[in-house]
């Protein structure tokens, strides 16, 4: 209508100021995929856990006699029971066990015989608690201080001078006992019948029931096919 004001013109925003990368950022520490990672730890029941480490592979780690001793355990129970004495040090290599040593025929055959003792442990078959005080006690596990291999201070259960079957039994009882005493439900047995091979459950929500996806996806075809059937 002539003679209606017009509007007033809107104002245009200014324009953006351009982000700077920090130079935390820039040096790319605690940030992941634009997302900053928080870099604090927590403890809870005996289990240290990291945000970052969460974050990045959804694992929790038990300390380390709790998760390297009980998952060494677990990898002995787990090799055949007529291993050679080269393949029992393989394997203590491919666990990072140090020093490894070596074994002679009968030191293979005590630990393969130690490995299926600490085997109702993870079934969960016997009394966990006098099962391992009777094995702590064979062992007489004793606390040492160790800095070999140029290490920082750590614990150990016996003497670097003791054979490798003495310091591997002392070790792997005395690791079995923290996880029993704080996180028992972590230790299991898979539960795809026939399977048998033994775990330690290092998920964050504790709810592992088969040594691996092969095994679960398995039982999952298993029950698939009984429902379909019925």
């Amino acid at each position: 209508m002539a003679g209606r004001p017009s509007p007033p013109p809107v104002p245009r925003p200014a324009p953006a100021t351009p982000r700077t990368r920090s130079a935390h950022r820039r040096r790319g520490r605690g940030w992941r995929r634009g997302r900053r990672v928080r870099r604090r730890a927590s403890r809870r029941r005996g289990i240290w856990w990291s945000h970052r480490s969460a974050w990045c592979h959804g694992s929790v780690h038990f300390n380390p006699y709790g998760g390297t001793a009980a998952q060494l355990a677990a990898a002995l129970v787990n090799v055949a029971p007529d291993s050679t004495a080269d393949d029992l040090v393989a394997m203590l290599r491919e666990q990072r066990y140090k020093p490894v040593g070596t074994l002679d025929a009968f030191q293979a055959r005590q630990l393969t015989a130690w490995a299926r003792r600490l085997e109702p442990v993870f079934a969960g078959t016997v009394d966990r608690v006098a099962h391992l005080n009777a094995l702590l006690a064979e062992t007489a596990a004793r606390p040492y201080i160790s800095t070999h291999d140029d290490r920082p201070p750590h614990l150990h259960f016996a003497p670097e001078t003791e054979t490798t079957l003495v310091r591997v039994r002392a070790f792997t009882a005395a690791g079995l006992a923290h996880v029993v005493c704080e996180e028992p439900d972590r230790l299991g047995r898979c539960g795809r019948e026939g399977c048998g091979t033994v775990y330690v459950d290092t998920s964050r929500n504790g709810r592992r029931r088969y040594c691996t996806t092969r095994c679960a996806n398995r039982m999952q075809v298993a029950r698939h096919r009984e429902r379909r059937a019925s």
